[in-house]
């Protein structure tokens, strides 16, 4: 630290011990010498820019037309069209398998919910069974429900359709006995003829 005192002192007074300028220093002609070196440069960017740039004397039509053909090979070139293929065939995958995968999954929403219903269904049919009285009431609460006329309407097609069976079977069994009829009458005959 008193070093760097020292070195403090030493610094003042050899700036104590310099002369005073008496005189103003003239730069005048210092800055002549730069403006006129600025006014130089602006002329000589004046000019070029009033310049045209030379001429090329390369012809570049060549370079350009191999280019050219440079490229149309690269895109008539058996690689190119491979790629392009491989491209669309992984698009047609990718779409059906966004299909498939979509189809799937409403298939088994909707199996899913058939399920259910016909679960429901039967369901409701026990319940018709076991109580009669409880199953009117709720026929009753839920007539006007479009689902209900549904069922409803299945139950009436199916006791149609069983009506239909019965009467089938029984014009076979008519028509069974009618043929035994007509055997045992056709024997009877001619037993007849013969005596």
């Amino acid at each position: 630290m008193q070093r760097l005192t020292e070195d403090v002192a030493e610094v003042k007074q050899l700036l104590a011990d310099q002369p005073k300028p008496t005189t103003l220093l003239d730069a005048r002609s210092t800055l002549e010498k730069v403006a006129n070196a600025v006014n130089g440069l602006r002329s000589e960017v004046g000019d070029l820019k009033q310049q045209k740039p030379p001429a090329t004397s390369v012809d570049l039509t060549p370079l350009t037309s191999q280019l050219q053909s440079l490229r149309e090979e690269v895109r008539r070139s058996p690689a190119n069209r491979i790629t392009k293929g491989v491209q669309y065939g992984l698009g047609l995958l990718i779409l059906s398998l966004l299909t498939t995968g979509v189809l799937a999954y409403y298939a088994t929403k909707w199996k899913a919910e058939r399920d259910s219903l016909a679960g429901s269904d039967w369901k409701w049919r026990v319940v018709r069974q076991d109580s009669p009285i409880y199953a009117a009431e709720l026929d009753n609460a839920f007539a006007h429900d479009s689902a209900f006329y549904y069922q409803k309407r299945v139950v009436e097609l199916e006791e149609a359709d069983a009506k239909r069976e019965a009467a089938r079977k029984a014009s076979d069994q008519a028509k069974a006995l009618s043929e035994q009829a007509n055997q045992l009458e056709g024997k009877t005959q001619s037993k007849r003829k013969k005596k």
